[in-house]
C-alpha cells in the first residue's frame, strides 16, 4: 500500500513537471515568434493607444472616453507599464505578449484537465503557436489581455459548476470567473458577449440540473456585482451607440465576408496546401473534442467557441461590430477544444501526428508570413523626410500620423518643423494637442522653398490650395502606397 502511495505521488510529480515544462516551453516558443515579425514602427490604432494612455488618470475614467469606443482598463494598464518599462516600441508591444500569457496558461489547465497531459501539450502548443493569437499580442492593443480573460473566465466558471468540487474549490472558481469578467468587461466593449455565452450555458445545464440552492444564489449574487461593475460603462456604451461616430466606419459584412473573418480568426493561413489540411483536420478536432466534452462542465469551451461569434452576427444586424478582432476572442475555446480533441483520439499516434501537422502548419504561417503584421512605415517616412532635410517642414492631414512623425523624429538627428491639418469627424483624438495644428485654408501660408505633405487616402489633402504656389514629386516610400499614404517633396 505504501508502494502504491509513492508510485502515484511520483506520477503526480511527474504531471506536475511536465505541465510546467509545457508552459514554460510554450511562452518560450510564443516570444521568439512575437519577436520574429515585430512591425518597423507603430500603426495608427497603436498611436491611438499610446496617445490616449498619456492623458490623465482624471480623464480616462471619466466622460471624455465616450470619444473611444473601447474601455479605459488597457489603456490605465498601459499608462503604468509606460512608466515603468519606458515608451520604446518593443517595450510597449512587451506588455501585449505578457498580456497573452495568461491565456496559454489557462489553455494547459482547461487541457489537462479534460484531456491530461497530452490534452494540456495539444491545448497550449495549439494556443501558443496560433497565428492570430500571435498577431493581436504584438498589438498595442487589449486584444491579446481580452483573449486571456475569455480562457480565465471559462477555467473559473467550468471550476465552479464541477460537480463534487470541495467549497474552496468551487469558491476559488468563481473568485476566477469574476474577476476575469469585469477584466473582460473594461478590455472591449463586444466582450459583454462572453458573460452573456456563459450564463446561457449555465442556465441550459448546470442551473436546470442543480439541486444546491446555495450554488445558485451565489452564482446569481455575483452576476449582479458584475453587472453592477460595469454599469459606469454601460452608460457611455449606450451613448456611443446613439450618438458617436465611432463605429461609423465598420462596414456591415455579408455572409462571405462573415465566414472569412471566422476563417482568419480560427484558422492558420500557411504557404504550400498547409491550409487545406488545417480547414479539414481543426474543424474535425474541435468537433472530436465538444463531442468528448458534451456532458462535462468545460463542454463550455466549444458553447463559448460557437455562442461568441452568433451573438456578432446577431448585433451587427444592429451596429456593425463584426470583425476579426472580436470574432477573436472564441478563438481560444476552439483551440483548446479542438487539442482536447486530439488528445482524445484512440489511436495515440493519429493524435500525435495530426497535432504535429496543425502546428507545423501554424508555425509555417509565423515564419514565412512576417508581413502579417500590419505595416504602416511611419518611422521610415520621418527618417525618409529627415534624411533630405532634417529641419523640414512637414503638412500632415490628420493627427494621427502627425503624432506618428513627431514621435520618430528624435533631435538632433531631426528636428521636422510638423504642423497639422484638423480631419472632419474626428473621434479619439479630438481636442487633443497636436504638432502645429494649422486649419485647411491657411496652409498656403506655411509654403516655403521646400516643404513635405503627408496625406492617407486623401483626406485633408492640401495639394489642391498648395498647386499655385508649388510643384511637387512623389518621395516613394516602401509600404506607403499599400496604406494609401501619400508623401510629396514639394519645391517653389
Amino acid at each position: 500500500m505504501a508502494l502504491t502511495g509513492e508510485m502515484c505521488l511520483q506520477q503526480a510529480l511527474r504531471d506536475r513537471a511536465v505541465l510546467y515544462a509545457t508552459i514554460f516551453g510554450a511562452v518560450a516558443l510564443a516570444f521568439a515568434l512575437h519577436i520574429h515579425a515585430l512591425s518597423p514602427s507603430l500603426w495608427q490604432d497603436e498611436i491611438a493607444s499610446v496617445k490616449i494612455a498619456g492623458e490623465p488618470w482624471r480623464l480616462l475614467w471619466s466622460d471624455w472616453m465616450r470619444r473611444e469606443t473601447n474601455p479605459p482598463l488597457y489603456y490605465s494598464i498601459l499608462k503604468m507599464w509606460m512608466a515603468l518599462a519606458g515608451n520604446s516600441d518593443f517595450a510597449l508591444r512587451l506588455l501585449s505578449f505578457l498580456c497573452g500569457v495568461p491565456g496559454v496558461i489557462a489553455a494547459c489547465l482547461l487541457g489537462t484537465r479534460a484531456a491530461g497531459w497530452r490534452g494540456g501539450l495539444f491545448a497550449t502548443l495549439l494556443v501558443a503557436v496560433d497565428p492570430s493569437h500571435i498577431y493581436f499580442s504584438q498589438q498595442i492593443r487589449g486584444y491579446a489581455l481580452g483573449h486571456s480573460t475569455v480562457l480565465m473566465a471559462v477555467l473559473g466558471a467550468a471550476q465552479y459548476w464541477t460537480r463534487g468540487a470541495l467549497p474552496r474549490t468551487r469558491n476559488a472558481g468563481l473568485f476566477i470567473y469574476a474577476v476575469a469578467t469585469v477584466i473582460a468587461l473594461y478590455v472591449h466593449t463586444t466582450l459583454v458577449l462572453l458573460p452573456i455565452a456563459i450564463n446561457l450555458f449555465a442556465l441550459g445545464t448546470q442551473v436546470r440540473c442543480s439541486r444546491a440552492v446555495r450554488m445558485l444564489l451565489q452564482w446569481a449574487s455575483v452576476q449582479a456585482v458584475i453587472a453592477l461593475c460595469w454599469a459606469w460603462w454601460l452608460t457611455m456604451t449606450w451613448w456611443q451607440i446613439h450618438h458617436s461616430a465611432n463605429l461609423a466606419w465598420i462596414q456591415r459584412p455579408g455572409i462571405g465576408d462573415a465566414l472569412r473573418m471566422v476563417d482568419q480568426a480560427f484558422l492558420a493561413d500557411p504557404p504550400f496546401h498547409l491550409h487545406r489540411l488545417l480547414v479539414v483536420v481543426m474543424p474535425a478536432a474541435f468537433a472530436f473534442g465538444a463531442l468528448r466534452l458534451r456532458s462535462s462542465t468545460l463542454a463550455l469551451l466549444p458553447v463559448v467557441a460557437l455562442v461568441i461569434p452568433l451573438l456578432l452576427v446577431l448585433a451587427t444586424m444592429r451596429s456593425p461590430v463584426l470583425l476579426p478582432r472580436t470574432v477573436f476572442w472564441s478563438n481560444g475555446p476552439f483551440l483548446v477544444t479542438a487539442g482536447i480533441g486530439l488528445a482524445a483520439i484512440d489511436r495515440w499516434s493519429l493524435g500525435w501526428l495530426a497535432a504535429s501537422g496543425l502546428v507545423l502548419a501554424a508555425l509555417c504561417d509565423d515564419v514565412a508570413r512576417p508581413g502579417r503584421m500590419v505595416q504602416e512605415p511611419l518611422r521610415a517616412i520621418t527618417d525618409a523626410i529627415a534624411g533630405i532635410d532634417p529641419a523640414g517642414r512637414v503638412i500632415v492631414s490628420g493627427p494621427p500620423d502627425a503624432f506618428a512623425i513627431e514621435r520618430y523624429c528624435h533631435a538632433p538627428r531631426c528636428r521636422l518643423d510638423i504642423h497639422t491639418i484638423a480631419l472632419q469627424g474626428e473621434t479619439w483624438m479630438a481636442d487633443m494637442p497636436r504638432p502645429g495644428p494649422v486649419a485647411p485654408d491657411d496652409v498656403a501660408g506655411l509654403v516655403q522653398s521646400r516643404f513635405f505633405t503627408v496625406t492617407r487616402h486623401h483626406r485633408a489633402d492640401p495639394a489642391p490650395v498648395l498647386n499655385s504656389f508649388a510643384h511637387a514629386s512623389r518621395l516613394i516610400i516602401p509600404g506607403s502606397a499599400e496604406n494609401g499614404i501619400e508623401v510629396l517633396v514639394w519645391k517653389k
